[in-house]
């Protein structure tokens, strides 16, 4: 369960520049922060069948789903796990929120 490949940058180099270096075969797990949430990456991730769970921007525009309970007493820095569909204008313009 460790890790095949771990990508830290400094934040001088904006990632959004290899936006499409960050598509990944079929059944990668992707754990990253709210810096890559793009629908344009999010779509192409789908497409390419790679999983993945990012932070939200607080502005992000959505429909909840299923929210996951916690477990009691762990992950306590977690607010919460929801699946969510994305429901904003951009979203359903890239046509992600499918």
């Amino acid at each position: 369960m460790l890790p095949e490949m771990v990508n830290i940058s400094e934040t001088k180099m904006h990632d959004c520049y290899r936006l499409a270096q960050l598509i990944f075969a079929k059944n990668t797990f992707i754990v990253e922060d709210s810096t890559y949430f793009d629908f344009e990456l999010m779509l192409s991730r789908i497409k390419a069948e790679n999983l993945f769970v990012t932070r939200i921007k607080s502005n992000t525009v959505y429909n909840s789903i299923v929210e996951i309970d916690l477990p009691n007493q762990k992950d306590q820095d977690i607010v919460k796990d929801e699946i969510i569909q994305l429901s904003s204008k951009k979203a359903i313009k890239t046509r992600i929120q499918h």
